[in-house]
């Protein structure tokens, strides 16, 4: 498989992972060819060059490429369920999303922290992913409490090629490299000891293996986490999601989920030598927010 690569190097192997990611990415500088789905098995290889046939995303090396951030996008191309009935910001807001994308260069990355569709399944999704695909960059997309279309990585794939969705990738279970960066992160959870229930503490520690699956899967790289779910609001914590960013060095965090008049009560900033955002699309102007 690699008798044509002239340098290989095993970069990291993490074990306990069974399957391989489909859609290996390259990014900036360090070329970095990543299987990377931390499962059972993965494996990050550093490459000189693309593998021949190699399905992959390649950003040229050079200046200029940019990271952001976005959450919350609420598209609804199919179904009957449009943000502007909410009216003020979430006015013309497909028009504002276009429009807060097109400072974006064709390489340059785009992290969606969830709810990115109203729609129940992939099929009713399939306008809104176009529309996110027409938009300048790449994007990675994580799961929000409102994408019902979410499946599983072999069906989200399959789904993209069949439409021919080629800049929308998944984070799940898996992290991305971007130059000496990793894009970490998952859903989260609210969860308050006294209020929960049982199934609120499982789907917490469902959350917290799959977010430790992707920071593990960073290794020494500096570690950028992304949730849905804020997990600081106001005076509440979700302690188990902040001690495990601690644990693995996470130094910035962004997250969306809150909306209208909640969002006075975001937590943003250094908080514990993490730095916070909430990148709701209607808290930001539905533009993206460039990281680094």
């Amino acid at each position: 498989m690699f008798s044509s690569v002239k340098q290989l190097r095993i970069d990291l192997i993490t074990l306990n992972v069974l399957s391989l990611a489909r859609r290996p990415l390259f990014f900036p500088n360090c070329l970095l060819f990543s299987y990377i789905s931390c499962r059972k098995f993965s494996f990050f290889f550093a490459l000189n060059k693309i593998l021949p046939g190699g399905r992959g995303l390649f950003i040229e090396r050079g200046p200029g490429l940019l990271l952001y951030a976005i959450g919350d996008l609420h598209l609804s191309l199919e179904t009957n369920k449009s943000m502007e009935v909410f009216g003020g910001a979430w006015d013309g807001y497909i028009d504002k999303i276009r429009n807060g994308f097109s400072g974006l260069g064709p390489n340059d990355i785009c992290v969606i922290c969830g709810d990115l569709s109203w729609a129940m399944d992939l099929d009713s999704a399939a306008k809104d992913f176009h529309f996110l695909d027409s938009l300048p960059g790449r994007k990675i997309v994580l799961k929000g409490n409102h994408d019902y279309w979410w499946s599983t990585a072999t069906k989200l794939q399959s789904f993209f090629d069949r439409e021919g969705i080629n800049t929308i990738h998944i984070l799940h279970n898996n992290c991305y490299f971007y130059n000496e960066y990793a894009i970490c992160g998952t859903r989260g959870w609210f969860f308050d000891q006294d209020t929960g229930t049982d199934q609120d503490r499982k789907i917490l520690n469902r959350e917290l293996h799959r977010l430790e699956t992707s920071l593990q899967c960073a290794g020494d790289r500096k570690k950028i986490c992304f949730l849905h779910y804020p997990p600081r609001y106001h005076v509440y914590v979700c302690q188990e999601i902040v001690s495990l960013m601690s644990k693995y060095g996470v130094t910035d965090c962004c997250y969306g989920h809150i909306h209208g008049f909640a969002k006075r009560f975001v937590v943003e900033g250094n908080v514990e030598q993490i730095h916070y955002r909430n990148v709701a699309a209607d808290n930001v102007n539905f533009k993206p927010v460039p990281l680094l």
